[in-house]
């Protein structure tokens, strides 16, 4: 056999040459082909004679699973899989990209779910019109191929086809990581790291006011202080039990917070000091699971740049201390703790 190799290195794959290799797929052949982690080695899932030619290829038993490559986000809708928040968290902020999620599959079990950012790998996974498991083009024991050269130093007169797509962009594997329930588990470092998969992880919520000087600092402080309460930890623990709280400004960027602000959080043991006021962006929005608005006004403002995220957003009615004095101030941080903590068990999920 004479392995052909397609070259597709266009930012637009070029269908008419990506066709001839899905469809050696969709026959049940083995097809290398590129990511931006490695390159790897297709097969249809759902065809056992394809699944053994791979493990012979790869020189693995029949116990050991392959991945699920996806074409995009959408696909994963129709895989027997359970996605707890944390994963859904991890999905809507890794994919597509150099991440593997291992999910439990419905009736039990586990499998390895990935959608690569590589646009030749996506257009490819979508011409085969079925699903789709890939496996890193190497020999169990060796280094993966990052380049066409390397898979065809393994495999050439193996395979049928490859598509060659120049170097691979991370020219390491993906992260994989196993999620279980609000658990997750790093099961290999590879092209992603740890703390990108741990603030991905991670619930984030976003608290809005005006000026970003006096309620949402104030706010993001009492609010790390309810968490820590109720996980019983510390305060400075929050960010690593995966809670990142940050705030912003409708009309915020300029300056820090308010002398009176500062004051009241160092006697609520706190210290806002080097907080640097933030002006609200639709990005923010967008990345947070869940908005904490002082008022309506703001809640509008955050409905114009994203008008999914009202269903995200509650409201707790704080007038602005802007102007008052201190003991203002103290009676707005009142107000802001007795309003948040109806709201907490919703807030940590």
């Amino acid at each position: 056999m004479k392995t052909a190799v397609i070259s597709v290195t266009s930012d637009v794959p070029d269908g008419a040459l990506l066709g001839p290799p899905a469809d050696l797929v969709r026959r049940g052949e083995v097809v290398g082909f590129p990511t931006e982690t490695v390159y790897g080695l297709a097969a249809r899932a759902d065809r056992p004679e394809a699944l053994e030619r791979l493990r012979q290829l790869k020189g693995r038993s029949a116990e050991h699973q392959f991945t699920l490559h996806l074409a995009d986000v959408q696909a994963l809708d129709r895989e027997p899989v359970t996605l707890s928040p944390v994963a859904r968290r991890l999905v809507r902020r890794c994919w597509p990209g150099p991440l593997t999620l291992v999910l439990p599959r419905e009736g039990g079990g586990t499998v390895g779910c990935r959608v690569p950012v590589h646009e030749v790998a996506r257009a490819f996974l979508r011409l085969v019109e079925a699903p789709v498991v890939g496996t890193s083009a190497n020999p169990t024991g060796e280094p993966p191929a990052v380049d066409a050269e390397g898979v065809l130093r393994y495999f050439a007169g193996l395979i049928p086809a490859l598509i060659d797509s120049g170097r691979a962009r991370f020219a390491q594997a993906s992260t994989v990581v196993r999620v279980e329930g609000c658990r997750w588990e790093l099961l290999r470092l590879g092209a992603l790291s740890e703390e990108k998969v741990r603030r991905a992880a991670s619930v984030v919520i976003l608290i809005v006011c005006t000026g970003n000087s006096c309620r949402s600092p104030m706010a993001t402080h009492i609010l790390k202080q309810l968490i820590a309460d109720e996980r019983h930890i510390r305060v400075d623990e929050v960010e690593k039990a995966g809670y990142i709280i940050t705030s912003a400004g409708t009309a915020g960027g300029f300056g820090g917070a308010t002398e009176e602000a500062m004051q009241v959080v160092r006697e609520m043991g706190g210290d806002i000091s080097g907080h640097l006021a933030t002006a609200l962006e639709r990005e923010m929005v967008e990345h947070a699971d869940h908005i904490v608005a002082m008022t309506d006004s703001h809640r509008r403002r955050i409905t114009e740049l994203v008008p999914e995220a009202d269903r995200r957003t509650i409201v707790l009615d704080i007038a602005d201390p802007i102007g008052g004095d201190v003991t203002v101030y103290r009676q707005c941080a009142n107000q802001i703790r007795s309003r948040l903590k109806p709201h907490l068990k919703s807030l940590l999920a």
